[in-house]
């Protein structure tokens, strides 16, 4: 969870948006792992949640992240619903 800190902020914002977290781990090959993580319910007008996916390595000092993606979930406009990586309108 350590690896996942910076990326939770202050989430969940409130009950009125109906906030979710759900993280996922499942191992990979090697000492390796994929990660994802989806924060909905967000009090935005425009993005709705977040989603984050990577891999996890193990080091000798612990997990590193290797690799990490973003995509936002949009609220409104021709991306309502959609999970994309860039920016909602």
């Amino acid at each position: 969870m350590d690896l996942l800190v910076p990326y939770l902020g202050d989430h969940p914002e409130g009950a009125d948006g109906a906030p979710e977290t759900k993280l996922s781990i499942t191992p990979g090959a090697g000492d390796t792992s994929k990660i994802e993580l989806v924060m909905t319910g967000y009090l935005d007008d425009s993005v709705a949640g977040e989603k984050y996916f990577g891999q996890a390595h193990a080091g000798p000092d612990g997990w590193i992240l290797t690799r990490l993606w973003r995509q936002r979930l949009c609220a409104r406009g021709e991306n309502a619903g959609l999970w994309i990586a860039g920016n909602c309108p």
